[in-house]
């Protein structure tokens, strides 16, 4: 791979798209080193997947061949650091400090996979690859659920993934980049669009499948939401024959999915809300009496290790193994404290902020882009509120690759800006 990366521009773009569509593939893929299958929390291992194997071949091959082009440190990478050295040092307070470790690897792993999907952007690489990953990611999950659901008859599909709500997370961070790519990009033509919008339909179905009522929300919206900003833009034939197949095919969905999801909302136990509420008032003690958190991935060690956090339990207090708080911001506070829940946070939205502050001075295509990561930004944080898969692989490294879309057509867009002043 670091052989056909460094002699073919055809085979790097390639291997691109095959990175992105390798994060879709899950369990499949990967092998946890230590592996401790028990634990609850998001990490039970040293894991290494296949999307790692591609991302070392492929950053090898980018110091090789192009050293002077490369940007060494990409826009965000000292907040980065300093969410990393924090989590570094809540490992001093951490029950199982080995537990910490299997997060700060993945992390690591993060920053990489940021560091080369950028400079592949910023060294003026071929977009297309990025869209087929896209593309080939959504049209494998939508597979997979069709697969689960009327062939192996699941009720709740999970997808490539070990629980039904990652699936709304990854997904929702797909769908309205390649829909607002596709209807506005001039060279995506005939077959082309059909594949990408048979893709995101597929998607679509596959969130409503899930059954999780944020996740369908947050589609629901994220898919308008784009409509209505490349109508915006770009109001061609195109756009409108889009506008009324997925008015349509919503209008059909909603009308076939209606009983299942009324149902799935009347008969949600109760306790399950109760157990979150118990949760959520467990990380912010954590929080409160430890100034870094309890320690990275230890929120469920410390809930089951700890009688101060125990006795706090009422509906999940028979558990063998406590599970995680599902808000993905008090599992920072609790695990890292509050200084790092504010350089999380703090990431988010400079990311966020920077791709918005981008949007006025792309052309078309590339500001359709740019909307796109946005509004999946906009999905995946709405959805930390009541979900900590924001932590789980693929959703984790799905979140690199579209972070690192915005900010790599930002620093070409710099780059180009500064050639042109000069």
């Amino acid at each position: 791979m670091i052989f056909a990366a460094y002699s073919s521009v055809k085979m790097k773009g390639l291997l691109i798209a095959l990175l992105i569509f390798s994060t879709a593939m899950g369990d499949m893929a990967n092998i946890n080193f230590i592996s401790m299958e028990l634990y609850r929390g998001p990490d039970r291992g040293f894991e290494i997947n296949l999307t790692d194997l591609i991302l070392l071949c492929l950053s090898i091959s980018f110091l090789i061949k192009y050293p002077m082009r490369l940007k060494w440190l990409p826009v965000h990478t000292g907040l980065m650091l300093g969410l990393f050295i924090l989590a570094c040092i809540s490992i001093s307070g951490a029950n199982q400090p080995l537990l910490s470790l299997f997060t700060l690897f993945k992390m690591l792993k993060f920053y990489l996979l940021y560091w080369c999907v950028t400079n592949y952007i910023a060294l003026d690489s071929d977009l297309r690859f990025i869209l087929a990953g896209l593309v080939a990611s959504g049209l494998f999950v939508a597979m997979l659920a069709f697969q689960q659901k009327y062939m192996l008859g699941i009720y709740r599909i999970h997808g490539p993934f070990d629980h039904s709500n990652t699936v709304p997370l990854y997904l929702n961070l797909i769908i309205p980049v390649v829909l607002g790519w596709t209807l506005t990009a001039p060279w995506i033509k005939g077959w082309q669009v059909m594949i990408n919008i048979l893709a995101v339909l597929g998607m679509m179905c596959t969130v409503v499948a899930t059954f999780s009522r944020a996740g369908i929300g947050l589609m629901a919206a994220s898919v308008f939401t784009t409509l209505i900003i490349t109508y915006i833009y770009s109001k061609t034939l195109r756009i409108k024959i889009a506008g009324i197949v997925f008015c349509l095919c919503t209008v059909a969905g909603a009308s076939m999915a209606a009983d299942s999801f009324i149902d799935r909302i009347k008969n949600a136990p109760v306790s399950s809300a109760e157990a979150r509420d118990e949760f959520n008032v467990v990380a912010e003690m954590m929080a409160n009496n430890n100034t870094f958190g309890v320690g990275l991935n230890n929120f469920s060690n410390a809930l089951t290790e700890t009688p101060e956090y125990r006795d706090q339990l009422e509906v999940m207090k028979n558990e063998e193994q406590a599970g995680v708080v599902h808000h993905v911001y008090w599992l920072t506070a609790a695990e890292l404290g509050y200084p790092g829940l504010f350089l999380f946070v703090l990431l988010l939205l400079r990311i966020a902020w920077k791709t918005f502050r981008l949007i006025p001075v792309l052309e078309t295509e590339k500001k359709m882009i740019a909307w796109g990561t946005l509004i999946g930004f906009c999905c995946l944080h709405t959805s930390g509120f009541v979900e900590w898969a924001f932590r789980i692989t693929p959703v984790f490294y799905m979140f690199a690759i579209t972070s690192a879309i915005a900010m790599g057509i930002y620093t070409s867009n710099q780059t180009n800006s500064s050639h042109s002043c000069r």
